[in-house]
């Protein structure tokens, strides 16, 4: 029997979790701090005060049309995410503390490293994370804004220019001839009477 005989037939005898339970379980095998996952809550977190701060969010920036749920769900979803990290740097600089065990010099300095390069992570998640929500938040202001716009009550364009009204005809029976005093003209005579030459 070959190599690849026997690949096969290996193959066949492990073929992955077959129950729906264990489907899911095995779709987080690879999720290891949640911040870029496609669920918002990950195992540990409770699903219902999720759902509460969903509505905080909902109730704060109350969303009138489909593109403002949207944006208002990101939010709340990236502030989530935000707080999470914070969650886990408590849990990361805790860790040291609870193992009193490590007195090995050189498995000390490797836990401090990963340590250090796990807040770093975060940190960069954090940032990012940040940067996201203040633009989605933005956005989402803007939308609100011009949707205000659009839907005030009793607002209706005209354009001053087209619709100007034509101006009266204060007194139709004066003409104008050179005795009708005018601003200049009496401009003029106050100058002479002050100045006669």
């Amino acid at each position: 029997m070959t190599r690849a005989e026997i690949n096969r037939q290996n193959a066949q005898k492990s073929t992955g979790p077959r129950t729906p339970e264990g489907k899911q379980k095995s779709s987080l095998n690879a999720l290891r701090h949640g911040l870029t996952s496609h669920l918002p809550v990950i195992p540990g977190e409770d699903p219902e005060i999720y759902q509460v701060h969903i509505q905080a969010f909902l109730d704060e920036y109350d969303p009138q049309s489909v593109t403002e749920l949207h944006l208002a769900r990101s939010l709340a979803d990236l502030a989530w995410r935000i707080d999470r990290i914070a969650s886990m740097e408590a849990n990361l600089l805790r860790l040291p503390a609870e193992h009193q065990e490590i007195q090995d010099t050189v498995t000390l300095v490797k836990t401090r490293d990963v340590l250090m390069r796990a807040l770093s992570n975060l940190s960069l998640h954090g940032h990012r994370l940040s940067r996201q929500f203040a633009k989605t938040r933005t956005e989402l202001l803007e939308i609100q804004k011009q949707n205000k716009q659009e839907t005030a009550p009793g607002f209706v364009f005209t354009d001053p220019v087209a619709e100007a009204p034509e101006p009266p005809d204060l007194a139709p029976h004066l003409t104008m001839d050179e005795t009708t005093p005018t601003a200049n003209r009496d401009r003029e005579e106050a100058d002479r009477r002050i100045d006669p030459t």
